[in-house]
């Protein structure tokens, strides 16, 4: 076995996981952190990591980094509504907060 993402969330982790497994590659997600218990926060967040097998770890990496690259990369145009100032996706042609039309 072999890390292939290293300190994100568990959610992220999962994602990552999910990603793999799309593309033929068995992961596993690992908790390498300490998360809140019993209602208190913890002192920093679960870290988790996500693990495949030998055979499917250089694959696997390239995979994570290119995903990595279009999600750093992509830019997500917003509009700032002119009633309530809240910030849109351009793809919304009303508000989320106030519901007016874009």
């Amino acid at each position: 076995m072999q890390k292939v993402f290293a300190e994100g969330s568990v959610v992220e982790a999962q994602r990552i996981a999910e990603f793999l497994l799309q593309h033929g590659i068995d992961a596993r997600v690992l908790s390498s952190g300490v998360g809140p218990q019993g209602g208190s926060v913890a002192a920093r967040p679960a870290l988790s990591e996500v693990w495949v097998d030998d055979v499917d770890a250089e694959r696997g990496r390239v995979l994570v980094e290119s995903r990595e690259e279009h999600i750093t990369t992509d830019v997500v145009v917003k509009l700032s509504c002119p009633y309530c100032t809240a910030e849109n996706p351009s793809s919304f042609e009303a508000c989320w907060s106030c519901s007016r039309a874009l």
